[in-house]
Formats: structure tokens, C-alpha cells, sequence
């Protein structure tokens, strides 16, 4: 048991590393806009990808959600729309807000409710381990907010001052939130996993059936605003342009880190058990934030930056790698 948990763990950082690096290749698609480059990677990474797999791993798959409950469907699209819908929404607040202070609510957010929510929802509350696992969220909390100040310092950026910084603040709280649905919404499909598990599917491939309408729903949400966003500003042309075949090889690498990660962590969490969802996420999004700033560093990101920022941003980093190991540990203490 302890072997299965270990490699659980260690497949959940795999993703995390992943998941952080999945916007690199953003780096090199500089002649198209944010909204051609978002929408190759959602539809290859949010459509293409859990489609296929999903046939492939859950044969019988629609035959699977014929007999589930219609309202675990449900809730299960709904969670994917309200993650989509925060993609939208925490680039509308980053407007406003600024880009530390929002992502510092975002991230912060995603971090903790994408924890606390599963474990309302598991009645895992008397688990002797949960206050080392509210302690370890704490910790993401204060090392999202020194990554998020040292960016700050860096960009010698400040949050709006204006009226609309209010308005900024509540559309990343929401983005926060709904950022968390990923989470919540695998919690919310375990029945569909179960009953692909009854029907023969490997439990390693079960999480596919929650995947592929929770994806599908994001990739809806975000797909429509990119195609508005394209639409106003005249970029589809762009999808034609001279080289447009290798900057859809870099948004499809995009898609093969980021569903790789999720596909890996969905392994990973069956693996962790009834606590998987609560212990993986936040090791998941610490992991992700970790890499994303080691490749900040990688690419020049800090080359100008000076040693404050930079000392904010270890310290940052510091702490998530500390709360992975404080949340690891409430897994080890008896129920």
C-alpha cells in the first residue's frame, strides 16, 4: 500500500512538471495571436486528444454514460464549462487587477478550494491527517503570494488604481473558483469511472470517462470566446499564413504536456485513493508553479531582473516545494 502511495505521489509531481511546461512553446508563436494559439491548443488538447483516447481506452464509453445517472453527467459538464469559463475570466482580471495581484487570487483559489471542496464532498473531515493538509494548503497560499510580489517587483508593475480594479478583483476571485472545477469535477464523476471499472475498463483508464465531457465542456467555454476574439480582430487569416504548420506543432506540443499531465494525474489520483483528488491537486498545482518559474528562469524571464525579485521568487518556490512535502505526510498519518 505504502508502494502504490509513493508512486502515486511521485506520478502526480511527473504531472505537475508537465502542467508547468506545457505554455512554453507559447514563447515561439509570435506571429499569431493569443487567440490562434489558444484555440489550436484547446482543440487538439481539449477535443482531439480525450476523444481519441478516450475510444481507445473505454471502448463502450457511450454506453457508459446511457446508464449513468443523467445528473452526474450533468454535473460533471457543468464543472467543465465553469473551468473554460475561467480561463476567459482570469484574462479579463488580469486587466483590471494587475497581473500579481490576480494571479496570487487565482492560483491561490484554484489551490486551496480544489482541496477543500473534494474533501467536503469525501466527508473526509475526520481524517486524523487534515489539519497537516489545511497547514500545507497555507503554505501554497504564502508561496503563490511571494511568487506573485516578486513578478510584481520584476515588471515594476502595480495592481489598477482605477474603478476597475474592484470589478478585477471579483472576476479573478470567480476565476479562482471556477479554475478549481477540474478538480471538483473528477470528484464529482467518480460514478462514471466506477462504472467503466464494473464494465472491465483497467481502473489506470476508468478517469478517461470523467474526461472526456469535462474537457469537451472547457473546450466549448473557451473555444467560443477565442473564435469571438478572432473574429474581431481579423486573425483567422493567420491559420493560413506562411509557417502556420509549425507554430500547430508547437500548439500541439502545448496539448501533449498539458492533457499528458492531466491524463497522468488522473492515473496518479486513482492510485492515492478516496484522498487522491484531495492530496494530488494541491501537490499538482505546486509542482506546476514550481516548473513554470524554473522555465522563467530558463528562458530569460529574470535575466533582467534584480536580486529582490529574484530572492521573493526562490523564497516563493521554496515554500510550495515545503507544502508538497507537509501535504505528502497528512497522507502517512492514521485515520
Amino acid at each position: 500500500m505504502n508502494g502504490l502511495l509513493l508512486s502515486g505521489l511521485a506520478m502526480v509531481l511527473a504531472a505537475g512538471l508537465m502542467n508547468g511546461s506545457f505554455a512554453v512553446p507559447m514563447k515561439w508563436t509570435r506571429e499569431w495571436a493569443w487567440e490562434n494559439t489558444w484555440l489550436a491548443w484547446s482543440l487538439v488538447g481539449l477535443l482531439l486528444f480525450p476523444f481519441a483516447l478516450t475510444l481507445r481506452t473505454v471502448p463502450a464509453v457511450f454506453e457508459i454514460y446511457r446508464q449513468s445517472d443523467p445528473g452526474v453527467l450533468l454535473r460533471v459538464c457543468l464543472c467543465g464549462a465553469a473551468w473554460g469559463i475561467s480561463q476567459v475570466l482570469f484574462g479579463l482580471g488580469i486587466r483590471r487587477a494587475g497581473v500579481a495581484l490576480g494571479f496570487a487570487i487565482v492560483v491561490g483559489l484554484a489551490a486551496a478550494t480544489g482541496s477543500l471542496v473534494p474533501l467536503w464532498l469525501l466527508q473526509a473531515g475526520n481524517n486524523a491527517g487534515w489539519p497537516m493538509l489545511i497547514a500545507g494548503i497555507a503554505i501554497i497560499l504564502a508561496g503563490v503570494g511571494l511568487c506573485s510580489y516578486a513578478g510584481q517587483l520584476k515588471d515594476g508593475s502595480n495592481a489598477a488604481s482605477d474603478g476597475g480594479s474592484r470589478s478585477g478583483v471579483l472576476l479573478c476571485v470567480a476565476a479562482g473558483l471556477g479554475g478549481s472545477m477540474i478538480n471538483v469535477g473528477m470528484v464529482a464523476g467518480a460514478p462514471l469511472a466506477a462504472l467503466a471499472r464494473s464494465q472491465g475498463v483497467a481502473p489506470v483508464h476508468s478517469t478517461n470517462a470523467i474526461w472526456m465531457p469535462l474537457l469537451f465542456s472547457g473546450f466549448l467555454a473557451t473555444s467560443i470566446y477565442c473564435a469571438w476574439l478572432l473574429t474581431r480582430n481579423g486573425h483567422w487569416r493567420s491559420f493560413t499564413m506562411r509557417g502556420e504548420r509549425g507554430y500547430w506543432l508547437l500548439a500541439t506540443l502545448m496539448a501533449v504536456c498539458w492533457f499528458g499531465s492531466v491524463e497522468l494525474y488522473g492515473i496518479a489520483a486513482a492510485r492515492l485513493g478516496e484522498w487522491g483528488p484531495v492530496l494530488g491537486w494541491p501537490i499538482f498545482l505546486s509542482a506546476s508553479i514550481a516548473t513554470a518559474n524554473v522555465w522563467g528562469l530558463a528562458t530569460g524571464e529574470w535575466r533582467h531582473a534584480a536580486v529582490r525579485p529574484r530572492r521573493f521568487m526562490l523564497a516563493g518556490v521554496s515554500m510550495l516545494i515545503v507544502a508538497i512535502f507537509f501535504i505528502g505526510l497528512s497522507s502517512r498519518i492514521e485515520h
